[in-house]
């Protein structure tokens, strides 16, 4: 099952990639206050992701020059991924506290969560093992077995009912009038879109 897990974890840093590229364009604020930037950059980064869909996300991946070539070879299709992965995801700005160069967002992400969909259709799939013995016969073979297994991932997802809820905080800093901020907060906020998955 390690080809799943490796997809999951590429799926998963594009959207660090992208959350990263949408955070970083809006934080130069002309005429507004600090809070102000800050909540609609965060906001117009994260809403492409509510409900997404491909034309929501296609000129994010565009412009950000992220590599979807690592997922497509095993023939799935990202924007699918990420519709189905993300169909229950929502957010709230609980508050932004913005102290002169240093400011802190708090976050309340709810969505699905994925590794507990990954984790139910291996073991599906374990079960039946003799159903897919012949995965590694033919690279066509393989990029079947993957449809499956995502396809039944989509599934769970899709009728998920029980959403995870989590705290993100994002802490920015102001260097020469442009906010940037750091790494492990968008991390964070990742981790919870996905219902709180490892980074």
């Amino acid at each position: 099952m390690r080809r799943q897990n490796k997809v999951v974890s590429a799926l998963v840093a594009v959207v660090c990639c992208m959350l990263t590229f949408g955070l970083s364009v809006g934080l130069f604020g002309c005429g507004k206050n600090d809070e102000t930037v800050i909540r609609e950059t965060i906001s117009q980064a994260l809403d492409p992701f509510k409900s997404p869909t491909r034309e929501s996300l296609e000129p994010i991946i565009t412009k950000s020059g992220t590599d979807l070539s690592e997922i497509e070879e095993y023939g799935i299709d990202p924007y699918e991924f990420m519709t189905h992965c993300l169909s229950h995801f929502d957010y709230t700005i609980d508050s932004v506290t913005v102290d002169g160069e240093s400011a802190t967002a708090s976050l309340t992400l709810k969505s699905a969560d994925i590794s507990v969909a990954v984790k139910a259709v291996q073991a599906e799939m374990t079960e039946n093992a003799a159903d897919y013995a012949d995965i590694l016969s033919s690279e066509d073979a393989l990029r079947e077995f993957m449809k499956t297994f995502f396809d039944k991932v989509y599934e769970k997802l899709d009728a998920s009912e029980e959403l995870v809820e989590s705290q993100a905080q994002l802490n920015l800093t102001k260097t020469d009038g442009e906010w940037g901020v750091d790494d492990d907060g968008v991390n964070t906020i990742v981790s919870g879109m996905f219902g709180g998955i490892e980074i």
